[in-house]
């Protein structure tokens, strides 16, 4: 069997990148001839390297979905029906001749335009009638305004794959509800993050402070690391937390002057990427999530396999957790969250014995593998 698996993510690295590489891994040991489609990125070659050490092979592309060269002539020759591999860009002639039996698209956000370039691609190729697996990571709904031929486009797609495989309960409820769309082919991802059957970490009860992690990539527009830190500034016991911030990425410059510019340097700490997550709930009690939109944070479920509990917003899959594992809070409830705070700063027990029904509701979340999940019944 040969299968493509092809990402459509430009962001650096992060939850959904992980899952495109773990599904490339765990395929290759099924004896599935792969062929590992990704942006080009500095930060994503250590990853590429991974997978072509394990004999993957892996494309890395430039920005261009589209099948057909930018070259005017060449494209000016697609529409007018002449496809042949010369006219094809170099990407979407290597896929040609790869010649998959089934296509697994792992996609960033439920709507993003590239998905129809893809499937139009598809179709160009001669490769539209195979088996199609589409993984959806998080949904945003706010101010989507799809024109009329989008719409249809996103109908189709979605009603052809063999299966789409969300990440959470709600964008899987969004994307039925926008497009209308029966769900006989929509089903959810297991086994993101394997069950951690080590005894869970004992939770540092004797730190003077409230010791709290975001654990995100450092991108302020979606993770909302920057409200975060407005909010806890203008809190009247911050004196009595620590806020340690782990990650990498473009908004790290903005969040640590933001953090200057509310003398917030005693509270809050940047720690950078850490790779052992065990390393960060050592010496952190809970975590701490501001996403503004979200598919199932992966740092989430990593943080309630290593015993810890969430205060989180709302955002995508978070609200599908049992309400008794954590708190949550919309983003705009500054009042709702200082009241929490307050509670947990007032009843730091509370802290472990949730930290100990995370582990245990992590344990036994069903875990199936990739390989079942895309090709089992």
């Amino acid at each position: 069997m040969r299968a493509l698996i092809y990402s459509t993510n430009k962001a650096p690295w992060g939850g959904s990148e992980i899952v495109w590489k773990d599904i490339c891994i765990e395929l290759n040991k099924q004896n599935v001839s792969i062929l590992a489609s990704n942006y080009k990125h500095p930060s994503k070659e250590i990853h590429y390297e991974e997978l072509r050490a394990l004999g993957i092979s892996v494309q890395t592309r430039g920005s261009f979905n589209y099948p057909f060269s930018e070259n005017i002539t060449d494209l000016i020759k697609s529409y007018t029906g002449v496809v042949n591999d010369a006219v094809l860009n170099r990407y979407w002639r290597e896929i040609k001749t790869f010649n998959p039996d089934i296509i697994i698209i792992n996609a960033g956000e439920a709507f993003e335009f590239d998905l129809l370039s893809i499937h139009s691609a598809l179709r160009r190729v001669n490769l539209i009638r195979k088996p199609m697996y589409l993984v959806v990571h998080f949904c945003v709904d706010q101010f989507l305004n799809l024109s009329q031929k989008e719409f249809e486009g996103y109908v189709r797609l979605y009603s052809l794959a063999t299966k789409v495989i969300f990440v959470s309960e709600a964008n899987k409820n969004t994307v039925t509800r926008i497009l209308g769309v029966g769900t006989e082919n929509f089903t959810l991802l297991s086994g993101q993050v394997p069950p951690n059957k080590k005894k869970y970490s004992t939770p540092i009860l004797n730190n003077k402070r409230l010791n709290l992690a975001i654990v995100a990539r450092l991108e302020h527009e979606i993770k909302g690391q920057d409200i975060a830190i407005e909010y806890l500034s203008k809190y009247e016991r911050k004196n009595e937390i620590v806020l340690n911030v782990y990650g990498k990425g473009p908004s790290k410059n903005y969040l640590e002057s933001l953090t200057s510019f509310y003398n917030l340097s005693n509270q809050i700490n940047f720690k950078n990427h850490v790779e052992d997550k065990s390393e960060i709930w050592k010496s952190n009690e809970m975590l701490l999530a501001f996403s503004q939109a979200e598919g199932l944070p992966l740092s989430l479920l990593e943080a309630m396999a290593h015993g810890r509990s969430f205060l989180s917003t709302t955002a995508g899959g978070v609200q599908n957790i049992p309400d008794n594992l954590g708190y949550t809070f919309h983003p705009t409830n500054r009042t709702y969250f200082y009241h929490l705070l307050d509670n947990l700063l007032d009843n730091r027990g509370t802290i472990t014995e949730k930290g100990i029904d995370c582990h245990s509701w992590s344990l036994n979340q069903s875990v199936k593998t990739y390989y079942n999940q895309f090709f089992g019944q």
